[in-house]
């Protein structure tokens, strides 16, 4: 009996509605689960008070554990699972006292009569007549909080390692690496569908590794790398649940590697699709949100913030919801985009002179950020709102911030006045939908003191032109080397000094804890 929409309101943390003694009003936000759920959010966001209300559909224990033990009696408190049948389950919650709570439980039938009762919840206690009602609706929720083997068959357990021991490293069908030794055995029966592991008792393990087919090791269960026990007993787990019945996981991915993460993906993905599981998953994943990489469609990712689970369709939002940086994985955690090598040279020069003015630390340069060139009329192949056929910026860093020069594409100094031609019109769509430092002057050079941009520069029809030979790169070189104070190393009286001050905010914000 699956789930067809949660409805809740005032449990535990999640939408209370009576704050600064004024009364929420508004409906009961509901979501409408699908095959597979994955809930996100930090710690105390409210993921376990989903999976407990969930868990209320079978277990009546979990009833006397979800509502707000200290609320004023104005605050509504309630619960609703309407399910795929037409059945349903509403529970009303009225704090009496200060360990008493009233319920009033009611059952719907597809036929429109209801089953109702009212009981109490005193010191954690459910009165019998509400445990009777909720068992009646013979609705089937397991939960599954063990990282290990325990509570499956071990005969299952064993069958699924070998089912996956091609991606179980050492075990015997796992590739060899360059130039390891092996004893090899031209008689091995690799057709054997147990040929990697067997039970030689209920706590030891027969095994078969890659570098010696001719002698198994017997080793305990206990001994099993932490990832194996928790993948095997989980899909076992999975694997021996009754057909169309709910199953709560949480955090599943514990001792587990992110590549063997996406087989117990594909795994769970199976059984789901095959048995018509309907699964919630509680994870601080970031392989596990990336609802994208499940195989199957029939799924949706939520955020339980504290306050109210929301879906979320966005996973780089996501990951910064739980506190995930780009350098955790070995990226900066965020990208400036200039036009060319010169830009990145002005722009990490006055970063530095900036600093030290102000006498703080600068910031890490490929760790705290990194620049990427996009070549002036590239940048109309970028976009940050998902069209066909552009590049996605924040697929590249979520955390960007571009720099553009003027040009000659706008009217007026405004960044939002109106464009002269198709290429501002570009320009205006990234102002629009990304952090953008847009040039007061026609390039970034137009911010250089005017006695240096005179000696290398001169306006030609309002454009920037260079009078030398010298390339601009290295015209960046000598600015550099003859301006060490931020003081005196920009246009007086422009936006330059905001400007900077503007990037480190921004930067500093991509590497906040």
């Amino acid at each position: 009996m699956h789930i067809n929409t949660i409805i809740f309101e005032g449990l535990r943390k999640l939408r209370l509605n009576h704050r600064n003694g004024k009364k929420d009003d508004s409906s009961p936000p509901g979501f409408a689960p699908r095959l597979i759920n994955v809930i996100v959010g930090p710690n105390g966001g409210g993921k376990s008070t989903i999976i407990d209300a969930i868990r209320c559909a079978s277990d009546p224990r979990a009833l006397a554990t979800i509502f707000r033990e200290n609320i004023a009696t104005s605050t509504n408190s309630e619960l609703t699972i309407e399910f795929k049948n037409k059945h349903s389950l509403q529970a009303l919650f009225q704090k009496t006292d200060v360990d008493t709570c009233e319920v009033t439980l009611s059952i719907g039938y597809p036929d429109g009569i209801k089953a109702l009762t009212i009981g109490k919840i005193e010191n954690g206690n459910i009165t019998r007549s509400l445990s009777s009602l909720i068992r009646s609706l013979g609705v089937n929720v397991l939960a599954r909080t063990s990282h290990n083997e325990e509570g499956v068959e071990l005969d299952n357990f064993v069958s699924v390692l070998n089912e996956n021991s091609k991606h179980l490293v050492g075990l015997l069908p796992y590739p060899l690496l360059p130039g390891q030794i092996t004893m090899d055995d031209p008689d091995f029966d690799w057709s054997n569908p147990n040929a990697s592991i067997s039970i030689r008792d209920q706590s030891t393990l027969s095994i078969y590794f890659n570098d010696d087919q001719f002698q198994p090791s017997h080793v305990p269960i206990s001994l099993l790398p932490s990832g194996w026990r928790a993948f095997g007993g989980l899909i076992a787990w999975l694997s021996e649940a009754p057909k169309e019945c709910i199953c709560i996981i949480e955090e599943p991915e514990t001792h587990i590697h992110p590549r063997l993460l996406r087989i117990l993906m594909q795994r769970m993905n199976d059984i789901a699709v095959s048995s018509s599981l309907q699964i919630f998953i509680t994870t601080h994943s970031p392989t596990l949100i990336d609802v994208g990489a499940w195989p199957v469609k029939d799924i949706s990712l939520y955020e339980a913030n504290g306050y109210e689970l929301r879906e979320l369709t966005d996973v780089a939002n996501t990951l910064s919801m739980l506190g995930i940086k780009p350098s955790d994985i070995s990226q900066s955690n965020g990208v400036i985009w200039v036009e060319g090598a010169s830009d990145r040279l002005y722009i990490l020069h006055w970063i530095e002179l900036w600093c030290r003015n102000n006498e703080i630390t600068p910031p890490v340069e490929n760790y705290e950020y990194s620049f990427l060139f996009y070549g002036g009329s590239m940048l109309g192949h970028f976009t940050a709102q998902r069209e066909e056929h552009l590049i996605d910026i924040f697929k590249i860093n979520r955390n960007s911030m571009v720099v553009m020069d003027r040009d000659l594409d706008f009217l007026d100094s405004e960044p939002d006045a109106r464009p002269t031609n198709s290429t501002s019109e570009t320009k205006t769509k990234i102002l629009t939908s990304v952090p953008t430092w847009l040039t007061q002057g026609y390039t970034i050079e137009s911010y250089l003191p005017k006695a240096f941009f005179d000696h290398y520069f001169h306006i030609v029809g309002g454009r920037a032109k260079k009078k030398s030979g010298y390339s601009k790169v290295e015209i960046a070189r000598r600015f550099i080397e003859q301006h060490r104070d931020f003081r005196g190393s920009f246009l007086e009286n422009s936006d330059l000094p905001y400007k900077i001050k503007t990037l480190l905010e921004e930067i500093h914000c991509w590497n906040r804890a």
